[in-house]
């Protein structure tokens, strides 16, 4: 499903979020479809030694438990940390 550009200005965050987690598993899939042909391609080679490590289709795809994120609502110390880290300005930093 596509949406019109205008349209995603219109989700609240909960049909964004969705709308976002789809586009990742979307993104996740093409990357196991390429992870198939590298991994072929990986295994099948003639080249390289014989004890090398045979690899599957999903080494070549991001754990996604491993990446979500935590969407617990933050206190302002979270958010000003997570800002100051990021900016690399802030409390206790030079500008």
């Amino acid at each position: 499903m596509r949406i019109e550009e205008w349209e995603v200005g219109q989700l609240n965050l909960e049909l964004f979020d969705a709308l976002l987690d789809r586009h990742l598993e979307a993104h996740r899939r093409q990357m196991l479809y390429a992870g198939v042909v590298a991994a072929e391609l990986w295994n099948a080679s003639p080249f390289g030694t014989a004890d090398r490590k045979h690899v599957s289709a999903l080494d070549f795809v991001p754990d996604r438990a491993t990446k979500k994120h935590d969407k617990s609502p933050q206190n302002l110390d979270q958010q000003i940390e997570i800002l100051t880290a990021i900016m690399g300005c802030g409390p206790g930093k030079a500008n």
